[in-house]
């Protein structure tokens, strides 16, 4: 068989596209769209992980399989994380962000207008907190591996902090780039002490899950002030309220396809989601 050349496909990336949110806070934005001049549905992704870090960013979908397919791909880093400006107040902020994120998706002249979105875990939570504030470009959601509730199954289950899970992830996941963003842009007189805590915390979570008091795990509340925020909050009021997707299936008016895992921790938020919107 006689080897063929495959056809080439022209993509146009733009890094670090400024959009201005409702109260003038700027997120840094990368988008993926065929180069030919047309007008595109676009695929969404808001993510607190760096948009720039492509092995999370692709967990769920290809971003250049999908512009070949006639996609624009958005990848947008949230408020508060890596590129983008603000403060990281986690959850609460993807609503009206969400909403403004993606009525800017469907106002580019590259854009026909209609906004899916896509991603996992946190990802997954920025899809439903935009889609309870109803903005009309969006048109449908694939929230993947995500809760329903930021209380419950979450930061707390039944009362309890979930302290494995929150090793697990504001550790490695959260502290450490706001450790990093905090030490770039103002400057931490002890990094070394706190990047070197950080590093042994990490590389020994058996240990390091043992920590008592549990304020005493190296989170500094001066970068990760929403750490303490949620353990000062043991119960489930006004504050989680206001962030509960559970509470606003009813506000839900989009498609959704919803992936989950019989083992993943939001196994149940998932299953809520799902029968809730329902």
């Amino acid at each position: 068989m006689q080897w063929q050349p495959c056809e080439t496909f022209s993509i146009r990336v733009d890094r670090d596209v400024p959009v201005t949110m409702r109260d003038g806070t700027v997120l840094m934005t990368d988008t993926y769209r065929p180069a030919t001049e047309g007008r595109y549905p676009v695929l969404l992704q808001r993510t607190p992980y760096n948009k720039e870090t492509g092995g999370l960013s692709l967990v769920q979908t290809d971003t250049f399989r999908a512009v070949r397919r006639g996609y624009a791909v958005v990848i947008q880093d949230c408020r508060g994380r890596y590129r983008s400006d603000g403060d990281f107040s986690p959850f609460l902020q993807e609503i009206a962000d969400g909403y403004d994120a993606i009525e800017w998706c469907g106002s580019r002249p590259w854009s026909d207008g209609n906004v899916g979105r896509y991603g996992t875990s946190y990802v997954g939570a920025t899809q439903w907190l935009a889609a309870i504030a109803a903005p009309p470009s969006l048109r449908a959601i694939a929230p993947a591996f995500t809760a329903s509730d930021y209380y419950e199954g979450w930061t707390y289950q039944g009362g309890a902090f979930e302290w494995g899970f929150m090793c697990n992830w504001v550790l490695p996941f959260l502290t450490t780039a706001d450790l990093l963003r905090t030490n770039a842009r103002q400057g931490v007189p002890d990094f070394d002490e706190w990047r070197d805590r950080l590093i042994a915390a990490i590389d020994n979570l058996p240990e390091t899950a043992k920590t008592l008091p549990l304020t005493d795990i190296p989170v500094n509340p001066a970068w990760t002030p929403y750490f303490a925020e949620w353990m000062a909050h043991p119960s489930r009021d006004e504050f989680w309220q206001e962030r509960s997707i559970e509470d606003r299936h009813d506000q839900v008016r989009v498609p959704a396809l919803n992936i989950a895992g019989w083992y993943d921790i939001f196994l149940d938020g998932s299953l809520r989601n799902f029968t809730g919107v329902r």
